[in-house]
C-alpha cells in the first residue's frame, strides 16, 4: 500500500496561514485608522503634531496653505488637489485613507514611514486649514 505524503498539503496549509496574519494585520490597521479618530479629545495636540508632519511629507507638493501650490507641484506631472475644497466634500477618514494608501502614481502611500496617529494628525491639521464659519 502506498502512503499517502501530507508534507505539500502542510507546506500549503502554513503558507496560507501566514498570508491570513499578514492579511489580517494590514486589514486592522486599516481598521484602527480608518473607524473612529483617535484624537478627537485631544484635537489641538493632534492639529499642532500634523503641522510638523504635514510641513516636512505635505507641502512640496500641496503648499503651506493645502491649495496644491507648492514647490514641486508643477513638476510631478499632475496638479496635487486643493485639500481645502477636498475637506469641503469629504470627511477625514477619506484624507486619512488615501494618506495611508497613496492614490494613483502621483499621491504617495505613507503607511509604511507613518504611523497611523501621524496620519490621523496630518488629517486633523489639513481638516484645521478650512476657513471657520462665521
Amino acid at each position: 500500500m502506498k502512503k499517502f505524503n501530507l508534507k505539500p498539503f502542510a507546506v500549503i496549509i502554513i503558507f496560507l496561514t501566514g498570508l491570513a496574519i499578514i492579511s489580517g494585520s494590514m486589514g486592522k490597521r486599516v481598521l484602527l485608522s480608518m473607524d473612529k479618530n483617535p484624537h478627537k479629545d485631544d484635537i489641538a495636540d493632534s492639529e499642532a503634531r500634523g503641522l510638523a508632519l504635514y510641513e516636512s511629507n505635505c507641502t512640496r507638493c500641496h503648499g503651506s496653505s493645502g491649495t496644491g501650490d507648492g514647490p514641486e507641484a508643477e513638476t510631478i506631472g499632475k496638479r496635487p488637489p486643493n485639500l481645502i475644497s477636498y475637506i469641503n466634500r469629504r470627511k477625514v477618514n477619506s484624507l486619512v485613507y488615501t494618506t495611508i494608501y497613496g492614490k494613483g502614481k502621483f499621491m504617495p502611500a505613507f503607511q509604511s514611514t507613518l504611523s497611523n496617529d501621524q496620519i490621523w494628525d496630518i488629517g486633523n491639521y489639513i481638516v484645521s486649514l478650512k476657513p471657520k464659519a462665521q
